[in-house]
């Protein structure tokens, strides 16, 4: 009699996938699945019995568990499918990256064309009240001009006095305290 060991099937599955974490298994799976489904399909349009479709397709995953060849090619295939599709992702990452560096590009330099419009706006602006405040400006007439000039004067006169007067009674009253 064999052994239970030896009765076992195997597993197309479990000849592709290593784990959880193996995505070029899974995809090698599915297209050990759609070749399987291909046969099928081909079979039924030649216009195979269901019980012929049942016996091939059975032979197609006994040759495919015992052919390391073949679960090799759907593991490359695989591996081809995933890098043309993390191409194709990183491809749309970078033109969606370039176009949103276009937009901010775009953004900045109306941004600062606006600002430079502003700045230039302010300064002409500044410029003309200069101008305005320049006209307007009326020179004070002589006696004005000698009034203020008296009054500042005069200020400073008497500034000095007070300082003379204060320093004079410290020392003055210093001077009779002894």
């Amino acid at each position: 009699m064999a052994s239970n060991k030896n009765n076992k099937k195997r597993w197309v599955f479990e000849c592709l996938v290593e784990g959880d974490n193996d995505p070029v298994g899974f995809i090698a799976y599915s297209f050990y699945k759609k070749s399987k489904h291909e046969l099928a399909v081909r079979l039924r349009e030649d216009g195979e019995t269901e019980a012929v479709i049942q016996d091939r397709v059975k032979m197609h995953h006994e040759n495919a568990v015992r052919s390391q060849e073949t679960l090799d090619s759907y593991k490359k295939s695989a591996t081809v499918f995933l890098s043309e599709v993390t191409d194709r992702i990183a491809e749309e990452v970078r033109n969606e990256f370039k176009r949103e560096h276009e937009q901010s590009k775009r953004e900045w330099e109306r941004k600062t064309a606006a600002l430079e419009k502003e700045k230039s706006r302010a300064l002409t602006q500044a410029t003309n009240q200069l101008k305005a405040a320049a006209k307007e400006y009326k020179k004070p007439s002589a006696a004005s001009r000698f009034g203020s000039w008296l009054l500042n004067g005069f200020s400073e006169l008497a500034a000095s006095l007070i300082l003379v007067l204060v320093v004079g009674g410290f020392f003055g009253g210093q001077l009779l305290t002894k």
